[in-house]
């Protein structure tokens, strides 16, 4: 989709809070954060994911949108983490690794250190 003034494709949609736990919006820590492309968000694989996620180390809490109707993306997953490395031992974990495999949807990720 084009965007007037904008040199690249904006992702029109409205999203609703599906899922919250923790405290996403705390201050330091990383944020890690996953637009979810396919047709619907609400899924027990995603619940697997965040039920791994949730019970490492490091995790400080998510907030999960799902779209309320088309959109490129089905969902935004913000992420909380304590720091770039906890995140990265739970990308170790072959539980990770599955549940992610499993997903029935195509995921774009990237991690933010906070200010």
């Amino acid at each position: 989709m084009e965007s007037p003034g904008l040199p690249f494709p904006a992702h029109r949609a409205a999203y609703e809070v599906a899922h919250e736990d923790g405290d996403p919006e705390g201050a330091g820590g990383v944020l890690l954060i996953t637009f979810f492309a396919g047709p619907a968000l609400e899924s027990d694989e995603w619940a697997r994911l965040h039920a791994v996620f949730a019970a490492r180390q490091g995790y400080l809490g998510t907030r999960l949108h799902a779209a309320l109707g088309p959109a490129d993306f089905c969902g935004v997953e913000v992420v909380r983490w304590s720091s770039p490395l906890m995140y990265a031992r739970a990308l170790q974990l072959p539980e990770t690794a599955d549940a992610i495999a499993a997903l029935p949807f195509a995921g774009r990720a990237a991690l933010y250190l906070r200010l």
